[in-house]
């Protein structure tokens, strides 16, 4: 992944091919969701600036559902690096909201992606922490 990470003691690392997550347990017997940050990086062939990175990702994202309302949000200094954040929420097929709060950075010819997914309910109180997580994740060469 090229990066180091640090996430709170008892949330869960599983890998699934080229992604990591990281999972919080479940809060109490009525919690139906682990909130998580998935995270994987892309090598390119070249070094791109991370607006447009960003701006990649998220017509990704368009052209996969293109019903979306993505919000592009301007550069954020997260501890000592710059993000390039983006939120949406989305309806799942059980009639369920959740919320996608997104973060771009580019290091190099390698993009990294954050994907933090909570239930809409929720996402407030764990925006706060996935930015702490957020803060220290160190990018490697």
């Amino acid at each position: 992944m090229h990066l180091e990470l640090k996430y709170p003691a008892n949330w869960e690392v599983r890998s699934h091919g080229k992604q990591i997550g990281i999972f919080e347990p479940l809060e109490n017997s009525s919690d139906n969701f682990e909130d998580n940050m998935v995270i994987w990086t892309e090598e390119m062939p070249m070094a791109i600036s991370d607006s447009i990175y960003s701006r990649a990702a998220t017509a990704e994202l368009l052209i996969k559902d293109s019903a979306l309302k993505i919000d592009r949000q301007p550069p954020k200094k997260i501890g000592t690096t710059t993000y390039y954040p983006f939120a949406f929420s989305y309806l799942r097929g059980d009639s369920s909201w959740f919320h996608i709060s997104g973060y771009t950075v580019v290091s190099g010819t390698r993009g990294y992606n954050f994907s933090c997914i909570s239930t809409r309910e929720a996402a407030a109180r764990h925006q706060a922490q996935f930015e702490m997580i957020l803060s220290h994740v160190k990018l490697l060469p």
